[in-house]
């Protein structure tokens, strides 16, 4: 750290220094060593993000329904596997499932394979 050595500044040099040094403190950010998408999280953070109760997710892991990784007796939770979990349960809506359909019967006017 540089040594500063301070003498008769003004009001308005002195506002200035601090509002600036409260802009370095706020726009500090520590280095993320992972991605946020697979970031570990625990039983607790898996509830919180996932919106459930640590029960519920104990229950889940219990029942092999969830994604999760076991180390020395302790639970992890990749975030990017809970993601793809919960999209994997999505369910399409009405238009979804009008717009599908429509696109398969085009499909198959225009003499497209019936897959």
């Amino acid at each position: 750290m540089e040594a500063v050595s301070i003498t008769q500044i003004s009001a308005n040099e002195f506002e200035m220094l601090i509002e600036r040094t409260i802009s370095r403190i706020l726009n500090y950010q520590k280095p993320n060593l992972q991605p946020e998408s697979d970031q570990l999280m625990t039983v607790q953070q898996a509830s919180e993000f996932l919106c459930l109760s640590v029960p519920t997710v104990y229950a889940y892991v219990h029942r092999s329904e969830i994604p999760f990784m076991k180390k020395a007796k302790r639970l992890y939770f990749q975030k990017s596997d809970l993601m793809k979990w919960l999209q994997e349960s999505k369910r399409m809506s009405l238009s979804d499932i009008d717009r599908s359909t429509d696109d398969y019967l085009n499909k198959i006017k225009k003499g497209g394979s019936h897959e």
